[in-house]
């Protein structure tokens, strides 16, 4: 076995300790909403440069009502008349009508949703900025409202109305949509 020299350890212990702190750093990106910190259960992930988050989370926090349909595997949330649309997998989104290329598609993380925080954070009217040197994204939302149960309940698809309101409770779900429930 070869011995090290001082120098050479001192050089191992460098470049070991520079890849644990930007492996680190990669993975520590943090995120805040009007100046307070955003905290969820999963940890925000980066995929080709873009910050990823747990769908629900962000949307409810930047008071969106949301919907995912299992079935197509497709997303919806609405705010303030804005509606946004993606489906896991696929780089194409909308808002409202209109159709948005995303570098990085919404996908399932260990089961979770994650959804480029970006592209949800602008669509709903948030202006944000990212600090690369302290791995931070800055949210700033004025507008929207923060009380989701008082948004109207929408069908999930434009289009996709259900069958017929089966529980007559006002409230488009699985359940009206799908009339025998056998595909649940």
């Amino acid at each position: 076995m070869k011995n090290f020299n001082a120098k050479q350890i001192g050089l191992l212990a460098l470049t070991l300790g520079t890849m644990a702190g930007a492996a680190s750093a990669q993975d520590g990106v943090r995120v805040r909403i009007n100046g307070a910190p955003f905290r969820t259960q999963v940890a925000p992930v980066t995929e080709n440069g873009r910050v990823l988050v747990p769908m629900r989370a962000i949307f409810e926090k930047l008071g969106a009502r949301v919907d995912y349909n299992n079935l197509d595997r497709s997303i919806v949330a609405r705010r303030d008349g804005t509606v946004v649309r993606m489906t896991l997998g696929r780089d194409r989104a909308f808002v409202d009508r209109d159709p948005v290329r995303l570098d990085v598609p919404a996908q399932s993380y260990d089961g979770r949703t994650m959804v480029p925080l970006r592209f949800v954070s602008e669509a709903l009217g948030a202006n944000v900025d990212y600090d690369s040197y302290r791995q931070l994204v800055s949210i700033e939302d004025r507008g929207g409202s923060r009380d989701t149960d008082r948004l109207p309940d929408r069908p999930r698809h434009d289009g996709d109305r259900p069958l017929r309101d089966r529980d007559s409770d006002g409230v488009p779900n699985d359940r009206d949509r799908f009339p025998d429930n056998s595909n649940r």
